[in-house]
């Protein structure tokens, strides 16, 4: 491993004080000590900006920057931009790394200016009932090039149920110009599933991927509050400009051969989408489902749903049937099985 090599591990923060010294601390506490931790807070209203200036102080290695709010996804384009490491690493301000996380997977890059990433794996740890649930990427461990990089990662970047890379900008080690390169792709419009706009890029343009075996070394820290998801009103045309931005994404890299991963995974966008409006507690029960029945029939998701396989999740496969059939009847008993879930779930937390 290269003396010479420095990672740039870059944390977009906004009001994040309560997880925020264990995150610094799990950068700061790595076996691997040739890094620079870039501290991006967003506008942050709690304590943050005060802990990110304290570590800075603490820590030659830590740069921090305080912006007015823009979104994570501009935070996180603003710290690629402005970090001097080789290699470029993202973690949410809530998460932790394992101290042995950048050592392993700096051991499995080749230093000698191949455009590479690498992937770890990562645990859920779940705070109210002290549970860690590990999660891998469908992909089979291993360093994918040349004809295996295209057709047993590339050709099934997106379109899958079960990701054959986790598309979490974070859990990654990237060299620099893979993210740079790509950063146009990060529209600041994109609410939800912004990291598919820069990491499906960035895996196109990759000459080297590789896939760790085992390597649980991420920590995603899933809050007793993410149980509680509001509704969006503007989820559904989010989700068509992520479609938009991934089918521009396929032209311009001369990859049209796979534009019809975007309308497969549009699918699962539209899972997504249901399931914002089935949690719709603020409208009357027919509303809600007058509303869905409308979306099913604007999508013909008795067509759709035939683009992919049968689902294997369970949530999946109640809103294929829903999808199957569209009528009110079925919306209702769906919808209530799922909010029936979200209220046992809330009692266990």
């Amino acid at each position: 491993m290269g003396a010479t090599i420095l990672i740039s591990v870059i944390v977009p923060v906004y009001n994040g004080a309560q997880h925020l010294t264990a995150c610094i601390e799990s950068v700061l506490g790595q076996s691997f000590r040739n890094l620079e931790l870039i501290l991006v807070d967003d506008g942050s209203t709690d304590e943050s900006p005060a802990l990110c200036d304290r570590a800075a102080a603490a820590d030659a290695r830590v740069r921090v920057y305080h912006r007015g709010n823009s979104g994570a996804i501009a935070s996180r384009a603003f710290g690629a931009q402005a970090a001097k490491g080789q290699y470029l690493m993202f973690l949410d301000c809530d998460d932790t790394l394992d101290t042995e996380m950048l050592t392993a997977m700096a051991g499995r890059l080749l230093f000698d200016g191949t455009k590479e990433i690498v992937c770890c794996n990562y645990v859920i740890d779940r705070e109210w009932n002290d549970t860690h649930e590990r999660k891998k990427s469908a992909a089979a461990p291993g360093v994918y090039e040349r004809a295996a990089l295209r057709e047993n990662i590339q050709a099934k970047i997106i379109g899958e149920e079960e990701r054959t890379l986790i598309l979490s900008m974070c859990m990654k080690l990237f060299s620099r110009d893979l993210v740079l390169d790509n950063l146009a792709y990060c529209d600041r419009r994109v609410r939800m599933g912004d990291d598919v706009c820069l990491t499906v890029p960035a895996v196109l343009d990759a000459e080297r991927v590789v896939v760790m075996q085992d390597a649980y070394y991420y920590h995603y820290r899933f809050l007793a509050t993410s149980l509680v998801h509001a509704y969006d009103p503007g989820f559904y045309d989010n989700m068509r400009l992520v479609r938009e931005i991934l089918q521009r994404i396929f032209r311009e890299k001369g990859r049209e051969e796979l534009l019809p991963l975007a309308e497969k995974e549009w699918v699962y966008f539209i899972f997504l989408t249901l399931k914002n409006e089935i949690r719709r507690q603020d409208a009357p029960a027919k509303d809600v489902v007058h509303r869905i029945e409308m979306l099913c029939r604007e999508e013909d998701s008795p067509r759709l749903i035939q683009r992919v396989p049968a689902p294997r999740d369970h949530a999946n496969r109640l809103l294929a049937f829903l999808m199957r059939h569209p009528n009110r009847l079925v919306i209702h008993i769906v919808r209530e099985i799922f909010l029936l879930q979200l209220r046992r779930n809330r009692a266990v937390s």
